[in-house]
């Protein structure tokens, strides 16, 4: 039965002031906690009756755990749950839980270029477009994935726990999202490409999502605070869709000016990037956990800063690689990197910028090499557009190149256009190691004041920069790091 906006306004609201209240139990006929019901058609009616509104309406969803049913089908006539056009609009979840059914295969149903495309696929709860003034808070999203299986050839086709976007005619702006999870989507937890400024990720949750925990391809001022990205592609029943990032900023305009603040979030075991970032300017990263994959590391399995983007990366604790410059189609006199004051364990390069030159300058940053098992050079820099000055390399005693070497060459800061005032230590349980090492400066123009030392300790300064990310660590409830 056809529902209009008036009528469903006219369901039983509550008026206190000029506040439309509605309730998704008593106004539209959700049922929670049973498993079987299917709420489809109670949600469907809730975002009709606040979409191109212009009142103060809040939604509240009675605590409880409610099952959406009904999926994709092709030839089927289901739409999507769109709250399209709301103003000031408040939705109070209560801690429910919001189950979507993911329950089925998805066969390639066409091929194009080798590319499957299904016609099965769950339905994005949360699709807001052209909201302005728009608060969702404490709500849990389940997307099911782990009772999804796909033909391998299956790409991503848009599921999306929460999805911000633009309608025809009005652009979204003003957008909080507090104490939201949205985990176990088929493509991302949360997806945000508007035109419209001032979004906000507060205490918000992605976990196990097939391709990203958050994608960013357009917004101006974005704030992701408190915030967790973990386990992304993990799901070995469904597979992952690349890159299978925690966060992912990726702006379809170059060199678009961002602002955008990344602070204070963790970031754990996403099969791929923990945050990569491309084409945006104006992007803060600073104070965050990012934390690998633990089966293994590779380049790119930590943080990618890349493509025509000015981006300041401070005072985070990574314990994987940081990779910058890492795509042909940077513009080298729009992109600036200032990396500072940063712990970085890595059991590879550290930090590696080679090949795609960056403007980068790199500075008071701890690497510490975490397994003496890598073959690589630590750190790995070979670009005369970097400045590499006032760093802490510390080296295992039983690194490879360090003890099989005839003349170990351990680290590269080659071409750099500063290489001042760094300390690289090898650690040792003993007083000293005779064997000498070697740092490649090769074409380095400004290079002075960098010291090589044994030692079993490195002095109160370091210690006083783990007690600093050990009280970072606190806020995560991770282990501490030992002082050294």
């Amino acid at each position: 039965m056809f529902f209009s906006v008036i009528s469903l306004l006219m369901l039983r609201p509550v008026l206190n002031g000029q506040i439309i209240k509605l309730n998704l139990v008593k106004n539209f006929g959700a049922q929670a906690n049973k498993k079987n019901y299917d709420n489809y058609d109670a949600f469907k009616k809730a975002a009709l009756a606040c979409s191109n509104n212009k009142n103060n309406i809040e939604l509240t969803i009675p605590f409880g755990e409610y099952s959406i049913n009904t999926f994709f089908v092709r030839n089927k006539n289901i739409r999507k749950i769109m709250f399209t056009n709301c103003s000031n609009l408040k939705i109070v979840g209560n801690n429910s839980i919001i189950k979507i059914n993911g329950n089925f295969h998805k066969k390639a149903d066409e091929v194009v270029n080798g590319y499957g495309i299904s016609f099965t696929e769950s339905l994005s709860p949360f699709t807001f477009l052209g909201c302005r003034n728009l608060i969702v808070e404490k709500l849990k999203i389940i997307g099911n994935l782990k009772s999804t299986t796909r033909d391998t050839e299956v790409v991503e086709n848009g599921c999306f726990g929460v999805y911000i976007g633009d309608s025809e005619n009005t652009i979204t702006e003003n957008v909080l999202l507090k104490n939201v999870e949205s985990s176990e989507f088929t493509t991302d937890g949360f997806y945000i490409r508007t035109k419209g400024k001032n979004i906000k990720l507060l205490y918000c949750t992605a976990n196990l999502n097939a391709r990203q925990g958050l994608s960013v391809v357009e917004c101006n001022n974005l704030l992701v605070k408190n915030s967790t990205f973990t386990n992304t592609g993990q799901y070995k029943n469904y597979l992952q869709h690349a890159p299978s990032s925690g966060i992912d900023i990726e702006y379809d305009v170059k060199n678009y000016d961002a602002n955008i603040l990344i602070e204070e979030n963790y970031f754990y075991n996403n099969i791929g990037q923990q945050l990569v970032c491309s084409n945006a300017t104006k992007v803060n990263i600073k104070k965050n956990l990012f934390k690998k994959n633990d089966i293994y590391e590779s380049i790119n399995n930590g943080v990618t800063l890349c493509g025509n983007g000015i981006v300041t990366f401070e005072n985070n604790i990574l314990l994987g690689n940081l990779q910058l410059g890492a795509v042909s189609f940077c513009n080298n006199d729009i992109e600036k990197f200032s990396i500072k004051n940063n712990f970085i364990e890595s059991k590879l390069e550290g930090i590696y910028s080679s090949t795609y030159l960056c403007n980068a300058e790199i500075k008071n940053n701890i690497l510490l090499m975490s397994d003496s098992s890598t073959t690589t050079y630590f750190p790995y820099i070979q670009n005369p557009k970097a400045i590499f000055d006032s760093n802490t390399v510390v080296i295992s005693p039983k690194f490879k190149r360090l003890m099989e070497a005839s003349t170990p060459y351990i680290s590269l800061i080659q071409h750099v256009k500063s290489a001042q005032n760094n300390k690289w230590v090898v650690l040792s349980n003993t007083k000293s190691i005779k064997k000498e090492f070697y740092i490649a400066f090769d074409g380095a123009r400004d290079q002075k004041n960098n010291d090589k030392t044994t030692s079993s300790n490195l002095g109160n300064t370091f210690n006083r920069k783990i007690k600093l990310v050990n009280s970072i660590l606190k806020n995560f409830n991770i282990t501490k790091l030992k002082k050294l």
